[in-house]
């Protein structure tokens, strides 16, 4: 409209696309707030709808807990870890509160102290969290 004003208002074919493009607009606000999937119009023609991914994480999803002061580490071969496996170390602790994941646990910590060679006498559940804190501890050292 500004444009149309500024030149003058003599382009009838400017006016036209200002208001076709208005109209354009104002029907794609209308129907993205009333539509059940929140669609433009060209997601409608096009049959796509868009997904939102962003999730909300917090540093309790993370592999690091919090170390206590004058904390000492019991396993330093831990650093050998790679971040992933100790992601899935993580998600199997998270988990271990079901007793059908018991048997995993179980599995995850022989596999765990053989790679590692360590030999402990701890509690799978206790012996992986253990080597979540010294990881922890030792990568900030």
């Amino acid at each position: 409209m500004l444009f149309y004003i500024l030149g003058g208002g003599g382009d009838t074919e400017g006016l036209l696309a200002f208001l076709f493009g208005m109209g354009f607009l104002v029907t794609d606000i209308i129907l993205v707030a009333n539509s059940k999937k929140a669609q433009r119009i060209g997601d409608v023609l096009a049959q796509t709808i868009v997904i939102k991914t962003s999730v909300k994480e917090s540093l309790h999803n993370t592999i690091f807990r919090e170390v206590e002061e004058g904390y000492v580490p019991k396993f330093p071969e831990v650093m050998r870890i790679s971040d992933k496996d100790l992601n899935i170390i993580k998600t199997l602790l998270s988990n271990a509160k079901n007793s059908k994941h018991h048997e995993e646990l179980d599995l995850a910590a022989a596999k765990v102290k053989s790679y590692l060679k360590i030999e402990t006498d701890m509690y799978p559940y206790e012996f992986l969290e253990k080597l979540l804190k010294d990881y922890n501890y030792l990568s900030v050292k």
